[in-house]
């Protein structure tokens, strides 16, 4: 964390986020909700806390990957090679 003291701000907001609303989002809106972020069970809930953070990483990238797929595909159907 001291070389990329970000990651530290960006986990501690995602989770306090995820702890508020109970869900995390991906940069195009698509959300995970956590039913198991307040779990009494210390163990599931860490879990949900984890998924908290690497979903909106996770999901996003997954997003733009599927939205490139689109893109491909649109542009083949217009130009094919």
């Amino acid at each position: 964390f001291h070389k990329y003291p970000g990651v530290r701000d960006y986990m501690e907001q995602t989770q306090a986020l995820a702890d508020e609303k109970g869900y995390v989002e991906t940069i195009f809106g698509r959300r995970l909700y956590l039913p198991d972020i307040h779990a009494g069970n210390a163990m599931i809930r860490k879990a949900a806390q984890r998924a908290a953070i690497n979903a909106p990483m996770q999901g996003s990238a997954a997003d733009i990957i599927k939205q490139a797929m689109i893109d491909i595909a649109n542009w083949l159907e217009q130009d094919p090679i």
